[in-house]
C-alpha cells in the first residue's frame, strides 16, 4: 500500500513539474515577443519568477495554517535514546510557570509596598 501511495505521489510531482516547466516556456515565449529576449533567457527568467512566486505562496500558507508534523520522531518505533528520555524527565520535573493572575497579584503587592 505504501508503494502505491509513493507511486501516486511521484506521478503527481512529475506531472506538476512538467506543467510548471511548460508554463515557464509559454510565459518565456510571451516575454520573447514583447521584450526581445532570446527564448532561453525569457524561459529562464519566467521560471525564476514563477519559482519565487510559488515559494512565497507556500511560505505564506505554511505560516498561516499550522500543519501537523509528518512524523513523530519520539515514537517508540524510531528507538528513542535513553539520554532523550532523561531530558524529558528533567523538563517534566520543573516547577510550572506562574499564572498571569499570580504575576498580577505580585505586581500589585510590590506597588503597594512602595507607597
Amino acid at each position: 500500500m505504501k508503494i502505491f501511495g509513493a507511486l501516486i505521489l511521484l506521478t503527481a510531482i512529475s506531472v506538476g513539474g512538467g506543467i510548471f516547466v511548460l508554463l515557464a516556456y509559454g510565459v518565456g515565449m510571451l516575454i520573447n515577443q514583447v521584450l526581445g529576449f532570446t527564448l532561453l533567457e525569457a524561459t529562464i527568467l519566467s521560471f525564476a519568477g514563477m519559482s519565487v512566486i510559488v515559494f512565497t505562496i507556500v511560505s505564506l500558507m505554511a505560516s498561516a495554517f499550522r500543519f501537523p508534523p509528518l512524523m513523530n520522531f519520539a515514537d517508540e518505533e524510531y528507538g528513542m535514546d535513553e539520554d532523550e528520555e532523561e531530558e524529558e524527565e528533567v523538563v517534566s520535573s520543573r516547577k510550572p510557570a506562574p499564572s498571569y493572575q499570580t504575576l498580577l497579584q505580585e505586581t500589585v503587592k510590590s506597588h503597594r509596598k512602595r507607597r
